[in-house]
């Protein structure tokens, strides 16, 4: 993915940092602090993935997902859905392939 430079978003302006025929990525700025970073699938504007980001730590909290959509790791082992729920609004890392639908996570811990 583009990256996006998240300190200078201009607040409640969406940013479009990828729009391909696989997967839509955009931020919003929410407040000083806070950017919305979303994850569609093109075709159906269907919402895959959604994070919150700390503009000037990094941090990310995930907020939602498509449960049927991501492969998920945490940790580097295959996890069920359901252990991903548990950590949703703990601050992770991150690593989202929608051409493969991995999602790969790091806690902080």
């Amino acid at each position: 993915m583009d990256e996006i430079d998240l300190k200078n978003l201009p607040l409640n302006q969406r940013t479009v940092a990828v729009d391909n025929e696989n997967i839509r990525v955009a931020a919003i700025r929410t407040s000083t602090n806070t950017t919305i970073v979303t994850w569609q699938d093109p075709e159906t504007n269907r919402e895959l993935l959604r994070t919150r980001v700390d503009v000037f730590t990094g941090h990310t909290t995930l907020e939602s997902y498509d449960r049927a959509f991501w492969h998920i790791s945490i940790d580097g082992l295959q996890k069920t859905a359901s252990d991903l729920d548990r950590l949703t609004g703990e601050p992770l890392s991150m690593h989202a392939d929608p051409s493969t639908r991995s999602l790969e996570i790091r806690t902080k811990k």
